[in-house]
C-alpha cells in the first residue's frame, strides 16, 4: 500500500536473539570522526548492542578508538 509515494510495511518478522559466539566473524576497525555506533553497525552488518557488548561500552566511544564489531 502506498501513501504519499512511500511504501507501508504491514508486518515484520523479528529474528531470534542470539548469544554471543566467539567463533562468529568480527571486524576490527578504528572509529573515525563523528561516526556513531549506529553508522558503524549499519555499515558492518552488526547491531549497536553487539558492538557495545563486545567492547564493554556504556555509550558512544571516543573518536579513534579501536572497536571489535561482531557481524552476522
Amino acid at each position: 500500500h502506498r501513501e504519499n509515494g512511500l511504501e507501508m510495511v504491514s508486518s515484520l518478522e523479528v529474528g531470534e536473539r542470539r548469544d554471543l559466539d566467539p567463533t562468529r566473524p568480527s571486524v576490527i576497525l578504528r572509529k573515525v570522526g563523528e561516526a556513531s555506533l549506529w553508522d558503524i553497525a549499519k555499515q558492518c552488518g552488526s547491531s549497536i548492542q553487539a558492538i557495545k557488548e563486545a567492547n564493554n561500552l556504556c555509550g558512544e566511544p571516543p573518536a579513534d578508538q579501536i572497536l571489535l564489531v561482531p557481524v552476522c
